[in-house]
């Protein structure tokens, strides 16, 4: 684009725009300089931040590494108070001595190999108490349980905290899950009584219990360090609860219950999602029986009629009623099958109908009862298993009743074991299911997995494997009865195991949890009961069948000509869906998206990167596959779908190397931030409602640092829990950067600055009055100018002596000092000394900031002044706010710098100047030459900004 100057936004566009970022206005500005928080846990760990945002005045940060979670709020570091309360016996190596049975029915609590079971009954709660003894010193202050709590899928426990023994009036935490927990409270007292309750009819263990004591705030974590980077792009929030979704790892559920009280469960998900149907079977050809549902009439069953009794068969419901007026009379329905399987278990499933009872007779011989009955039934579904012993198994039907009830038969399915049947030994608790004869269908990565068993007529019953023994059986924990130990050929598997995968990306759309793709169902998408989000029931039970109703699950597979895996989604409008080759939209005829109600179709044809995107009013940004090119999707009105435009078509150069996450900060610029895999920096100013679309690169100092993690939050005002400096304006950039300090490799955890805002000088009257004013106001403003890296802010009484830097050993830090640059030093035990003493004090790494302008399309009469010889004589600067800096005349590489410095002879070097806002002519003597470019660069630790630059311009045509 660089000669393109019949391009509409040529006149307002830049060369180079190092460490500076585009303004929607049109201006550019030094980017701010970023505030050290803390060091990572462990530097020599991949680490990754995780935005927490509950309500719109509160916002976490969340430093996610190798096994762990730490919280930050208001740009520290949460951590529990000082204390010398202790757990006696959390860890229950041996016993569960200290801890009192407050346990009442028929629960108990007992020690468990290495923990303590909470063994709920039906009459009764598993109940553990123990007093703790407060020291006077610390009564008042806050202090934090940590522990662990695991057992069946699903099992929940309360830990609550009183002043007497069996109360709660200190804290009382409800349902929490398997997982790990924080839970805080203030004793105002020196005795309280800490307890752990299980409400519920199982086991469930609490192990690790300990209270924290002054150490930051963190929960253990199943994800490993080389996992955490994939997680933190992988989330959703719904108020107080943030799913987190990774394709190796079960999802999720972090929970807030206050600053200092955090839960990370497992979230239990019912019933679903679900594979097919016995898979690999088609059980329609399955079905021994011929017209098993009497859907063409009796034939081939025969008929036996006698005396006083008959067989009618009804159309329009297609059942088949057995009649009998007296002992004499036979109404009896049979039908001879032929099956090679005769020692294999066979299930044969039948529906009763009407008001009397039909009698079943299977037999080896017509009208025999050698393998079982006769039985009456009364309506209703039945399972009967049984070994057929020859070659050919007769069925029969006879009415027994001696009276005008009639009863009937409405379908007869008979299978065989070469249908995958499972077996259940029980129908609830935990109990074995096994798959029969030869059939292996279980592996051991299963435990975790659900399964569900459904018999004909009954509601299915659902449960999850804990247990695996062979490839034939396994433990199931049963959630819904089932309804029979008869075998059964229908039975799905669940679609989300460690066999198959687990979910890897996650959204909320109206009022659904969705969630989309896994190793086996790389194009699925998932979608959980409306309002219910892990609630994955497929259908509903209603009037003794199964139906399906528009609040069921959703799951729907993308039909795509190509394997397209899922790696993001977005809802917005309608939910977007970003694939490997393209984008889809998934809508519906009516007001939501219901099971009988969706349709998806590819919008766009432009891949997507394995990144999470941002969402930006209505419209989605992210980074296409190659990872060069970022994109904006939106819906058109023109075309009546979904657009995709390239959003780095003007400055490719800028992602040469490679974009690897993208994150928004829509206050106060409306910035799209991407971090490179090189560490580096990319800035969008993105405003598409006005066209505005501008990319700069940017680095972090010094020139070796890699920034390895973004995120961002909204900010806080100053007082808001400890907040010092205020951000409430703007939202926050946070970053994890790894630089060499000392020779060592470390991981900070920075935030970036705010940008600086000066006084304005268009509030005063005229230049006459205003002038004076408004230089104190400058001064007084610029103090607090934030544009070092690495840095912290000294605010206190006058001093030389800037000490607490110790994470900038050995290191050259730039200083300002009651709003003026001083000497740079080098930090050496962790102090600078100053100059001159000062009472705010910023320091930290310099950096510098660079402009170059576009080719100056001046010098011709006939057209673009491009490639004429012109020299540029002088520049006008308009400028805001703005430092001293150097300007010169590019001419291929020949470039003299010049000052441009805003201190007059009168002014004392040891005072601070005010920044300068206005328009500065400078001379210049660049030479003649072909494409003289403008430079402009500066590295004080004060804000640049300008707002634009006229050249004057002496040509040879």
């Amino acid at each position: 684009m660089d000669a393109r100057t019949d391009f509409e936004k040529y006149p307002a566009s830049i060369g180079r725009g190092f460490n500076l970022v585009c303004l929607p206005e049109g201006a550019v500005t030094k980017r701010p300089g970023t505030r050290f928080i803390n060091e990572v846990a462990d530097s020599a760990d991949d680490t990754a931040l995780i935005s927490f945002e509950p309500v719109s005045d509160q916002a976490y940060m969340i430093e996610a590494g190798d096994f762990y979670l730490r919280f930050f709020r208001n740009q520290a570091r949460l951590a529990s108070a000082t204390t010398t309360t202790v757990i006696t016996n959390g860890a229950f190596g041996t016993n569960i001595t200290s801890w009192t049975d407050r346990s009442t029915g028929s629960a108990s609590i007992s020690h468990a190999t290495d923990k303590m079971a909470l063994n709920g009954s039906t009459n009764g709660f598993g109940w553990a108490e123990q007093a703790l003894t407060v020291n006077a010193l610390y009564q008042s202050t806050v202090h934090v349980v940590r522990f662990k709590v695991t057992g069946n899928p699903g099992s929940k426990i309360t830990m609550q905290v009183g002043t007497a023994t069996v109360t709660y009036n200190l804290v009382k935490a409800t349902n929490l899950g398997i997982g790990w927990h924080i839970i805080a409270f203030t004793p105002g007292t020196g005795t309280v009584y800490l307890q752990f309750i299980n409400e519920q009819n199982d086991t469930a263990y609490v192990d690790d219990v300990e209270v924290l004591s002054n150490v930051p705030l963190s929960l253990t974590s199943p994800y490993a360090a080389a996992d955490v980077g994939a997680i933190a792009e992988r989330t959703t929030q719904s108020a107080d609860v943030l799913y987190l979704f990774h394709e190796d790892y079960a999802p999720y559920r972090l929970e807030r219950r206050g600053d200092s009280s955090w839960s990370l469960v497992k979230a239990f998900f019912q019933d679903g999602p679900w594979l097919g149907v016995n898979p690999d079977t088609d059980l329609a050809t399955q079905n021994l029986v011929s017209n098993g549902t009497f859907s063409g009439g009796i034939d081939p069953w025969t008929q036996s009629i006698a005396s006083n009794a008959f067989v009618e068969y009804d159309s329009s419901s297609r059942f088949v009623f057995l009649r009998r007026f007296d002992a004499a009379g036979t109404a009896a329905i049979r039908q001879a099958i032929a099956t090679p399987a005769t020692t294999k278990v066979h299930v044969l499933h039948f529906q009763i109908v009407g008001g009397g009872t039909v009698a079943l007779s299977i037999g080896t011989s017509a009208g025999g009862a050698e393998v079982a009955g006769p039985t009456a039934y009364g309506a209703g579904w039945y399972s009967v298993s049984f070994t057929p012993g020859g070659a050919t198994t007769h069925l029969e039907f006879l009415s027994n009743q001696d009276d005008a009830i009639v009863g009937g038969v409405g379908g007869v399915f008979l299978y065989n074991t070469r249908a995958r049947m499972l077996q259940a030994s029980a129908v609830t608790g935990s109990v074995t299911v096994a798959a029969l004869d030869e059939f292996r269908p279980f592996a051991a990565t299963d435990v975790g997995r659900m399964v569900r068993l459904e018999h004909p007529g009954r509601e299915p019953g659902w449960g999850i494997i804990t247990a695996f023994a062979t490839a034939q059986s396994v433990t199931v924990r049963v959630y819904r009865n089932f309804a029979s130990t008869v075998p059964t050929e229908t039975w799905r598997l669940g679609a989300w195991s460690d066999t198959t995968g687990w979910p890897k990306v996650g959204t909320f759309y109206q009022q659904r949890l969705i969630a989309a793709r896994n190793a086996g169902r790389p194009q699925t998408i998932w979608g959980s009961q409306s309002g219910d989000f892990e609630n994955m029931r497929p259908d509903t039970w209603r009037e003794g069948a199964t139906t399906v109703e528009d609040d069921d699950a959703l799951d729907f597979t993308l039909s795509a000509t190509r394997v397209s895996p899922i790696v993001w989604l977005v809802g917005s409008r309608r939910l977007i869906v970003g694939t490997s080759t393209g984008q889809w939209a998934v809508a519906s005829k009516g007001p939501v998206l219901t099971p009988s109600d969706f349709v998806a179709e590819p919008q766009t044809s432009v891949k997507s990167a394995d990144s999470a995107p941002v969402q930006i009013d209505t419209a989605a940004v992210f980074a296409h596959r190659a990872k060069r090119g970022v994109y904006d999707i939106g819906f058109s009105f023109e075309i009546d779908g979904f657009q995709a435009s390239d959003v780095t078509m003007l400055a490719r150069h800028i992602t040469k190397g490679k974009v690897a996450q993208i994150v928004f900060q829509e206050e106060p610029f409306s910035q799209v931030w991407a971090r490179l895999e090189n560490g580096k920096l990319a800035c969008m100013a993105y405003k598409r409602s006005q066209n505005v679309v501008g990319w700069t690169p940017c680095e972090i100092a010094p020139s070796g640092a890699v920034v390895e993690s973004l995120a961002v939050i909204p900010g806080s005002a100053v007082g808001s829990s400890g907040q010092v400096y205020a951000s409430d304006d703007r939202d926050e950039l946070w970053m994890i950067v790894r630089r060499t300090i000392d020779g060592s490799s470390v991981r900070y955890i920075e935030v970036m600055e705010g940008y600086y805002e000066g006084p304005n000088p268009n509030e005063y009257a005229s230049e006459s009055n205003w002038k004076p004013d408004w230089d104190a106001a400058q001064l007084a403003l610029q103090e607090d100018a934030f544009y070092v890296d690495c840095g912290l802010t000294y605010d206190g009484a006058s001093t030389t002596t800037i000490t607490g830097l110790d994470h900038l050993e050995g290191e050259t830090v730039k200083i300002m000092a009651d709003g003026a640059v001083q000497d740079d030093a080098e930090v050496s035990g962790g102090e600078v000394e100053l100059r001159t003493a000062a009472t705010k004090v910023q320091v930290g790494l310099g950096y510098d900031w660079v402009y170059r302008s576009m080719k100056l399309p001046y010098g011709s009469r006939t057209g673009s002044g491009v490639g004429r010889t012109k020299t540029v004589n002088a520049l006008v600067f308009a400028l805001l706010d703005a430092a001293t800096f150097e300007f010169g005349i590019d001419l291929d590489g020949n470039l003299n710098f010049e000052p441009c410095a805003f201190r007059t002879a009168a002014d004392l070097m040891t005072n601070a100047i005010p920044l300068f806002t206005g328009e500065i002519r400078k001379s210049s003597e660049g030479g003649f030459h072909t494409d003289p470019r403008i430079v402009a660069k500066g590295s004080q630790p004060l804000p640049w900004t300008l707002l634009g630059i006229s050249p004057e311009v002496d040509a040879s045509d």
